[in-house]
């Protein structure tokens, strides 16, 4: 089914892009300080290994129950979720990448440049338009019993993003305040910038 190839695809090129950014952060800078009070008990590491589980599981819904679907789904919903997907995708490699860029010349600042000038988190943005698209993808060809099971995953990670972006799951707020909250481009950032997906209305209003 073209259906199960394009879900295939879109999580194969997703997920390789991922790890292999993930990978070479890793190698340059070689610690994460939102981790680590997390992984310095064994009962923090076990946590850290059952949430990322879980948000591999819950993340994969729509495709894992798409594939296992023998119905061709629609077009429409092929179409328009590839659409939505390859707008995150591209959202959340972006940012990656004008994050990383910031971080080497501009070590002591707060990224506010970019995607980053207009959303706080635009890959966690990114990375909930990639799974609504493949959401959209594949729910035409479930039951009606299963759709809501699928719209699990850009419900959750929607909730989980933004209890990280507020601070309420890591401490990824708290670390920053105390790096950059001296200073007063930071406080106005905060305030004005909205936490996930940007506000297109003021966008449309200023290139008016």
């Amino acid at each position: 089914l073209l259906r199960v190839q394009v879900s295939s695809l879109a999580v194969i090129i997703w997920s390789t892009k991922l790890a292999a950014f993930l990978f070479y952060r890793a190698l340059k800078v070689k610690e994460d300080a939102r981790l680590e009070s997390t992984l310095s008990t064994k009962s923090g590491v076990v946590f850290f290994w059952l949430i990322s589980f879980f948000w591999g599981a819950i993340s994969s819904l729509p495709h894992s129950l798409g594939v296992a679907s023998s119905l061709e789904g629609d077009n429409i919903g092929l179409y328009s979720g590839t659409i939505i997907y390859t707008v995150g995708l591209l959202m959340e490699s972006i940012a990656d990448y004008q994050k990383w860029s910031w971080k080497q010349s501009n070590p002591s600042k707060f990224c506010s440049g970019g995607l980053w000038g207009i959303s706080q988190h635009p890959n966690f943005a990114g990375n909930i338009l990639i799974w609504t698209g493949i959401a959209i993808m594949n729910v035409p060809s479930l039951s009606w019993q299963l759709v809501p099971v699928a719209c699990l995953s850009p419900l959750i990670l929607w909730n989980f993003f933004l209890g990280q972006a507020q601070g309420s799951i890591t401490s990824g707020v708290e670390l920053a305040t105390k790096k950059y909250g001296g200073d007063p481009g930071y406080s106005d950032y905060i305030e004005n910038v909205p936490l996930l997906f940007p506000d297109l209305k003021k966008l449309f209003a200023k290139k008016n």
